[in-house]
């Protein structure tokens, strides 16, 4: 047999998985079905779920979402209830409007469980007035988020505080016009890992300490993303601190930003609450991060600090990341005052023009942080007459300091 190649085909991205049998239901548990649920999605499969989840919080029993396509266009409330699924292959909410929430704050769900299934969402545009989210509310307590597949949606996870006390775990969304997940306003106790977030249209994960109507109490507080995988934000970060205090990302894969944000991204910006306590970033690798900043008209870092409405004087720690191909800086100062960031044991690779960006006053220190590969000028960008900003410390690998128009990168 001979095959004659017509044309090329370039595959960017392919993603292969091994899926198993659906599994058995769990024993006691009650199945959507017995309510009504019809799992070939020709017809409406809303009002049996929402039926079927006030039966288990009543009864204190398991939901079963067998294996099938359930249409749901509308969205279902959940409080003290475990809802289980055959895994996200099999057992799907399918609809315009579909999505899972909490109580409102500040009167949040608790103790809720949610496993093992896929919501797609039939969003095409973004309206930020309507709540399209695949989870949204408020989930505290010690509720857990495991495993789900949310696609198709205007937000993956939209959750407004106060509330304490989440776990996300191994879940993965993609395909959003807005946010992948956005913590905002006054949650506190919450762990995201090993989640997988891909071509959003704004931040990939965001904690937006907005202070709006609850003033200091809106920052988020104590919370960690840990080994996750942000992949195309389209707009804007792959993960970003807007305010708060005593959060952190750690041991986390981000790659690829296009515009108006970077890898990672801590800012005093839309009316956020200011940054305190400690900010930790440890352990991450960012590739290909950094994008033009439209709204700075200036090339963005990958990793980097914007004192927009007011100075960043919280603690930063930076330690053992290691920042790949920025597509401008590698770590960028902005605005008005940006003090006590902290870089450890980091590695600048090959950004496409300087290891430093410095457009803010402020000071910085570094130990141990190592460049290599440098763009256009081989070391740091500063204008002494725009800015004062103070370097303890030195990064090996950078040489020289330089102001005036910005090259393009290498």
């Amino acid at each position: 047999v001979r095959f004659v190649a017509r044309s090329a085909t370039v595959i960017d991205l392919a993603d292969f998985e091994q899926v198993g049998p659906p599994p058995a239901s769990p024993a006691g548990s009650l199945s959507v079905v017995d309510f009504g649920a019809d799992p070939t999605g020709a017809k409406d499969s809303g009002t049996a779920f929402q039926s079927a989840f006030d039966a288990g919080a009543a009864q204190h029993r398991t939901v079963w979402i067998p294996p099938g396509t359930f249409s749901v266009n509308r969205h279902l409330q959940v409080d003290g209830v475990t809802v289980q699924g055959a895994g996200p292959w099999h057992s799907v909410l399918h609809g315009n409007g579909v999505g899972i929430f909490g109580r409102a704050a500040p009167s949040p769900s608790t103790n809720v469980h949610l496993s093992d299934f896929a919501i797609f969402g039939e969003v095409k545009d973004r309206v930020d007035s309507i709540p399209l989210n695949g989870i949204g509310g408020a989930f505290g307590g010690g509720s857990t988020i495991s495993n789900l597949w949310i696609q198709h949606e205007k937000v993956g996870m939209w959750l407004d505080g106060p509330f304490d006390g989440l776990t996300i775990t191994g879940c993965r969304i993609q395909d959003m016009t807005a946010d992948g997940i956005n913590l905002h306003q006054g949650v506190s106790h919450v762990t995201i890992e090993k989640t997988l977030v891909r071509n959003t249209g704004d931040d990939g994960i965001a904690l937006w300490s907005e202070e709006g109507r609850l003033g200091a109490a809106g920052a988020d507080h104590d919370n960690i993303v840990r080994f996750a995988t942000v992949e195309l934000p389209i707009l804007a970060n792959g993960v970003a601190f807007y305010g708060g205090r005593d959060n952190g990302v750690t041991d986390s894969l981000i790659a690829d930003t296009l515009v108006d944000g970077g890898g990672i991204h801590v800012g005093s910006r839309f009316s956020s609450t200011p940054l305190a306590g400690t900010t930790t970033i440890a352990r991450n690798t960012l590739v290909r991060a950094g994008a033009y900043q439209t709204t700075t008209q200036s090339q963005g870092g990958a990793l980097w600090f914007w004192a927009d409405q007011a100075a960043l004087s919280g603690n930063v720690e930076v330690s053992d990341t290691v920042l790949r191909d920025s597509t401008f800086a590698a770590v960028q100062f902005i605005g008005t005052s940006v003090t006590n960031v902290h870089l450890l044991r980091d590695r600048i690779e090959h950004p496409g023009t300087f290891g430093l960006q410095v457009q803010a006053n402020g000071s910085l220190s570094v130990a141990n942080v190592t460049a290599t590969h440098v763009g256009a000028r081989r070391g740091t960008y500063i204008c002494p007459t725009a800015n004062k900003f103070k370097i303890v410390g030195t990064v090996k690998g950078l040489k020289g300091r330089y102001c005036g128009p910005f090259p393009k990168p290498r």
